[in-house]
């Protein structure tokens, strides 16, 4: 009965110890006999400028989550955490990450926001189990082409980086699900490919697109195009083959006249067109019915 009893303490301190959490109420030694046991950690709110070296002393962390404001680096010892699958890091002065991240090879999520890395780290491109990557509001202007490397990759998001280009080697990722380069300075999208057979959804708003590849009607299986806020005049014709699509997001852009192409997409389901210089909505558009000023359900 005693033998039974110790056990479930000692389970239960196991559990306890598996997620540790450090805040400005509570501190971690991370050189504590039991740290073997740990498997998540979460920092937050401790003003620390960085991660101790003796982060590695962890040997079976899997996911770290950082919320500091006032962390500037990641050691370079981190990348002696070859068991990691997850790294989040919210709000961080971090400008470029160490070199060390390249031996990561389990790390499934990456998501490093509103931090100020200032370049996509070559790094990155050494992650190739890789399925999720969010950078937004960054500021990064430009991504490498060994982004190529990345075939894994199912997710791609970085919003608010002032991208400028893409490199047309994003055309190797051909697992991609979803894309959002949302809120920065690109003015073409080089990125369409035949091989994205699992993209459904690709957000591009707040941008300073002028017009869409003619070949984007190869993306079969694409359920949702966000374009707002852009300088679109007109679509392609191809956009008739996106017979998944179910929305389309066109507001604040260029158009003089609803574009006839959106008739032959028998999915869509909604058409918000306000903000275009129309003169004049029709009251139908193929089966939609206006509801109000440039909104058609």
């Amino acid at each position: 009965m005693i033998d039974s009893k110790l056990k479930k303490e000692e389970a239960n301190f196991i559990e306890e110890l598996e997620k540790v959490s450090v805040n400005p109420d509570s501190k971690i030694d991370v050189n504590l006999n039991a740290e073997k046991y740990i498997v998540e950690i979460a920092i937050e709110n401790t003003n620390m400028i960085s991660l101790p070296s003796s982060i590695e002393n962890l040997k079976f962390l899997k996911k770290i989550s950082i919320e500091e404001r006032y962390l500037r680096c990641l050691p370079d010892s981190i990348g002696n955490l070859i068991r990691l699958e997850y790294i989040v890091i919210y709000e961080s002065l971090i400008k470029e990450l160490p070199r060390t991240l390249e031996n990561l090879e389990n790390l499934k999520e990456l998501d490093i926001y509103t931090s100020d890395l200032e370049e996509f780290s070559f790094c990155l491109c050494k992650l190739k189990n890789l399925t999720s990557l969010l950078l937004n509001e960054n500021q990064i202007s430009t991504l490498p082409d060994c982004i190529k490397n990345l075939t894994n990759l199912e997710y791609l998001r970085m919003e608010e980086t002032k991208l400028t280009l893409l490199p047309k080697s994003l055309q190797n990722l051909r697992k991609l699900k979803q894309i959002d380069l949302s809120d920065n300075e690109l003015i073409e999208l080089p990125i369409v490919n035949k091989s994205f057979t699992r993209l459904h959804s690709l957000r591009l708003n707040n941008n300073h697109l002028t017009r869409l590849p003619s070949d984007i009607g190869d993306l079969k299986n694409l359920r949702s195009l966000e374009l707002d806020n852009n300088q679109l005049k007109t679509l392609p014709d191809s956009i008739k083959n996106l017979k998944s699509l179910y929305y389309i997001g066109l507001k604040n852009n260029s158009f003089r006249e609803i574009p006839k192409v959106l008739k032959e997409l028998p999915l869509l389901e909604h058409l918000d067109l306000t903000g275009n210089p129309i003169d004049e909505f029709p009251q139908r558009f193929g089966k939609f019915t206006l509801e109000e000023n440039g909104i058609y359900l």
